[in-house]
């Protein structure tokens, strides 16, 4: 018995490596293959490539544009595994009658709203340039990456929409921030 689909997994370093029954649960409905392409693959030579295969789930790249649409054979679904569709001409999608779908951003606001203030903290403590100096036997520089405290600080936001409005949370509720956004 054939299976019905063919399932491609386009730069994706992560799907299915951390869990990977995703990858069995897909491999139960058709092929699977991973594709690791340049990000900015013009959209008909991304069409070629993908020939044949009827689901995509793609990471933040490559770009699906009105050109690959319109050079791609059919194709029933491209499921992004992170928040938002900036790779993805939605019109052209619903033009080719492609269903488009996202993680919900729900899903995945914790990680991401929590790596942000952790990567702030990293360069307020200087935690990077502390460990290298630390690795390199250098421990007498270490004192040099004390770093600044993030406590009782004003923090200012560039978008508060659902992943900074967490971080905005975190700093607020946290760190004791003063928080502008």
């Amino acid at each position: 018995m054939t299976k019905p689909h063919k399932i491609a997994l386009v730069n994706s370093s992560s799907f299915g490596r951390i869990f990977p029954e995703h990858v069995k649960r897909l491999e139960k409905i058709g092929e699977v293959k991973r594709f690791t392409v340049d990000q900015n693959i013009p959209g008909e030579e991304l069409a070629r490539l993908l020939d044949g295969y009827d689901l995509i789930i793609s990471s933040v790249t490559p770009f699906f544009d009105k050109t690959f649409f319109e050079n791609k054979d059919k194709l029933l679904l491209i499921s992004r595994h992170g928040i938002g569709y900036n790779n993805i001409d939605l019109e052209a999608a619903k033009a080719h009658d492609t269903l488009v779908s996202i993680v919900s951003a729900l899903v995945e606001r914790d990680a991401v709203a929590e790596n942000n203030v952790a990567n702030l903290l990293a360069l307020m403590r200087k935690t990077w340039q502390s460990a290298t100096a630390a690795r390199n036997d250098r421990w007498k520089e270490r004192a040099q990456y004390v770093g600044h405290s993030l406590l009782h600080k004003k923090a200012g936001l560039i978008g508060i929409g659902n992943t900074g409005s967490l971080v905005a949370q975190i700093l607020r509720g946290g760190f004791l921030c003063e928080v502008c956004a």
